[in-house]
This record gives structure tokens, sequence and C-alpha cells, in this order.
């Protein structure tokens, strides 16, 4: 990474642009967002708690009233007979008590069609505009503490707001952008004790609480906080290491509680498969991209770089990925231990998708499970730019830059579709493989 921060007042606002035009970009695409399966799992669970009294989507109120959203999604389990979502818990509690407020209120109802956009917008904007504006944010403090120069900060925060797939989701309902907001304010966090050789309890139970939030919000983004956890292990003392842990212990608590109390297993029912397969259930049967059986090896090559391919979609990743491997290489450096568990955290969520999943995500545009991993490849992308001296080298930059933004454009006008990325015109769609 670069040691100087070469200040720019015109660089300085270029980078607070930026920052506000990913804001208003993603608030705009909110009010006007499509409402799929993947929110309507959520939306059935707040309609649920508000209007019925209870977590469950089958029941029905005194006057015979249904969940109007339960038969719209399929990302629901069956635990003793009772229907569930099958998000986790702790997301849709918070949107419960804004979606409890605007309904008191307001009277404005998800039970009402013609409120729902107002409501679902309106939650977009909390739960995924805000956290976009916020991951951003932190990624410049960051960048900020590394000593990267005002140009190089603005390209990587360019890349991260509008050339990578957090601009393909941040106008819609979904975890991934708010677990990656916390993954950056945790790294941040981790960062600042680095260079403080320690810090307050305040900071160690905040990194916790953030880390904490990360994975009950995005199961495996506990790999990247596991790597953290790795990083701050120099600095543990029994009263900073008791904060972090209560920190954490907060939302993880939260959502052992209630999944306890539902089903009588701590464990995200993810890991319950007969949950799943009830006899009505449509991961019994399933079609298009849920019935994708492809060898894990070919798998793993498509949502890497295949037809869905990260690095393919997003060529800018590629750049962060050669930059942080270029820093283990180049030998010992203040920045390669860093580096080595960012790197294994990296690992650890691919090696569990190639693994454990086999449709790409769904209907959703490119490999999505792989936003919360952004960070790292901007902070990848920072170490290339530093090694930056000719004008090619910032053209071949800009041409990667100008592709991902194509693709991220492409994604953000319909982010929940399948086969609509680039790579497919050339190798054909997933299901051609089948």
């Amino acid at each position: 990474m670069p040691a100087d921060h070469n200040r720019n007042t015109g660089l300085i606002w270029a980078i607070r642009g930026v920052l506000l035009a990913a804001g208003i970009a993603s608030f705009w695409g909110g009010l006007h967002s499509f409402s799929g399966d993947n929110a309507n799992s959520r939306l059935a669970t707040l309609y649920s708690l508000v209007h019925l009294d209870t977590w469950y989507l089958d029941t029905e109120g005194d006057d015979g009233e249904s969940n109007p959203f339960e038969p719209l999604t399929i990302d629901k389990v069956n635990v003793g007979g009772r229907v569930l979502s099958s998000k986790p818990p702790v997301l849709p509690l918070m949107m419960t008590g804004v979606y409890w407020a605007v309904h008191t209120v307001s009277g404005k109802s998800l039970a009402e069609p013609d409120d729902r956009d107002f409501i679902v917008g309106l939650l977009i904007l909390v739960f995924t505009t805000f956290p976009f504006v916020v991951s951003l944010y932190f990624m410049q403090r960051i960048l900020d503490l590394l000593g990267v120069s005002s140009l190089h900060q603005l390209i990587c925060l360019f890349a991260q707001a509008f050339c990578s797939g957090l601009w393909v989701y941040a106008s819609t309902l979904n975890n991934h952008v708010p677990a990656t907001a916390c993954i950056v304010v945790a790294l941040y966090g981790v960062m600042l004790v680095q260079r403080d050789d320690g810090g307050s309890l305040i900071r160690f139970a905040w990194i916790g609480l953030m880390g904490g939030l990360a994975i009950v919000t995005d199961f495996p983004a506990g790999a990247l906080v596991f790597a953290m956890g790795l990083l701050l292990i120099p600095y543990i003392t029994p009263k900073n290491g008791l904060a972090l842990v209560l920190g954490g212990a907060i939302p993880l608590g939260v959502h052992s509680s209630i999944l306890f109390a539902l089903t009588g297993s701590i464990l995200p029912v993810q890991l319950h498969p007969e949950w799943y397969l009830h006899e009505s259930s449509y991961w019994r049967n399933p079609v298009g991209m849920d019935a994708l059986n492809s060898s894990w090896w070919s798998y793993l090559f498509h949502f890497t770089f295949g037809r869905h391919g990260w690095f393919m979609t997003y060529p800018i990743m590629f750049i962060g990925l050669l930059g942080l491997i270029g820093t283990i290489a180049k030998g010992r450096n203040e920045y390669q231990r860093a580096t080595w568990v960012a790197l294994f955290g990296l690992v650890l969520i691919v090696v569990y998708y190639a693994l454990k999943t086999n449709n790409y995500g769904g209907e959703a545009f490119g490999t999505r499970w792989l936003l919360i991993t952004i960070p790292i490849f901007i902070l990848g992308v920072a170490a290339v730019l530093s090694k930056c001296k000719k004008g090619w080298h910032y053209a071949a930059v800009s041409l990667l830059l100008f592709g991902s933004f194509l693709s991220a454009m492409h994604g953000h006008h319909a982010p929940w579709a399948a086969d609509r990325e680039w790579p497919v015109q050339i190798l054909g769609t997933s299901l051609d493989s089948e």
C-alpha cells in the first residue's frame, strides 16, 4: 500500500460525490424495486409478527385473516408442522420494528397492495441504502488509515460503489449489503486496534457487535469475522477480550434464542435439510437454476471464472485478487500477515459454496453470495494501484473498471434474474450444461 496521502481538495470532494451519488442511485432504485421471493420471505415474517403476533407464517387471525406473503415465497421451512421463514431471524426482527412504527403512526399496511411500495421502499432505505453508504464511508476511512492517496481512494470507492455487485443489490431488500457494511465497520475497528496497539473496551465491544451482526445476517460472513479475530489475538487482554465476546453475544444471543424458542435448536435452519423437504415443499422438486446438478469442480469454475463468474462479471475484482496475491508474493512486509488471514477467510467462503450449494444464488444476477468479500478485494485493488506508475497501467485499470461498471449497471436493472451475465452469451446458460 502507498504510504503517502497526496491530499487534493478536488479529489476529496470527488470522493464525497461518489458517496452521495451511490446513496441517491440506491435510494432511487429502491423506490422502484421489484419485491420478489427474496423479499417476500422476510415480508411474510414482518406481517405475521405485526398482524398475527407470531413468527409462524401459517397462523390465521381471529377474523380468518391469513398471511398474504406465505404463498409467495419458497424460502420457508416446516418445523413440527408449523411454517417459518428460512431467513435468519435478526434482520427481519429489526425490520419489524420499522414496519410496526410505520403501521402504528400512519396506518399503512402490508395487507394493502397500494401501501406495499412505500413500506418496502422505506425498508430498503433503512436496511440496504443506508448500509451501502456506510460501507463506502468506512472503506474510505480504512483506505485513509492505510495512507492510500486521494486519487486511488477515489478509484477504489468508485469500484466498490458502481463496479461491483453491491450496486446491483443496493436497491433491493436483501441481507448481503447490510452484512457487507458490518464487515467493513468491524474491519475499520480492527485496523484502529492495530494502529494504536490496542484500544478501549468500547472499541472491542463494537467490533464484536459488528462481527456478530454480520454473522446473524449472512452466515458465511463468519469466515471473515473469524479471520479478523485472528488479527486481534496479539492485542487481546482479559478485559477487552470479554468486551469483544459480549459485543458479539448480543446479536448471536438474540438469534439463538429465537431459533431455540421456535425450533428447539440454535443451529440455522439451513443445517436441517429435512425441514425444507416437507410434503408440499418446492425443494422436493426444484426447477430451473435450483435443479442444477453440476460437479463441484465445474460449479466452482463457473461461479469464479465461468458463466456466472465473479471475476468475469466484475473483472476489477480479479485485479483485487492479483493485488492480494502480490502483497504476499513480494516478501515480508507489514501487510503480509493480514493478507494471508484475509485470503484464508476468502478460501473458506469459496469452499463452502462450492461444496454446499448448486444454484449460483438462484434467480439472481452474478454470484450474489460473494458480496461480503468485496471489501477484501477492494483492498487488493488499492495494492495494485500503488504500483501503477505509467499511463498504460491506469488505462488497463480503467478498462476493467468500465467492464465491471457495464455489468453492474446491467444487473442493477434486473438483479433477480437468471443467466443475464455477459459470459452466458459465450458459454451458454446454466441449463445447457445439465
